[in-house]
């Protein structure tokens, strides 16, 4: 699931971007691109809880690690490009 929320996060985030390059309003892509960046982590800490209930430690051993350094990276990146839009002038 988290796959999924995370591939939204980032269609809507370059359509946040697209939006804001041709003078258009994007307050509702940018509230789309940053709740789907949450519901991704959620997503994604929960497929871990699961792991962890199951005690499928060696799933937890390959992926983790991992994608923890891209999480960082990537949610990092999706606060400051939708944050571009914000500084839209009048």
């Amino acid at each position: 699931m988290w796959l999924i929320f995370g591939t939204l996060a980032i269609v809507a985030t370059f359509l946040n971007l697209i939006a804001y390059g041709q003078g258009k309003e994007t307050k509702y892509l940018r509230f789309i691109a940053l709740s789907c960046t949450a519901l991704t982590m959620c997503g994604f800490y929960s497929g871990s809880a699961k792991w962890i209930v199951n005690q499928d430690y060696s799933a937890l051993e390959d992926v983790v690690p991992t994608l923890s350094a891209y999480t960082w990276l990537m949610v990092g990146a999706s606060i400051f490009m939708n944050g571009l839009t914000l500084l839209k002038r009048k």
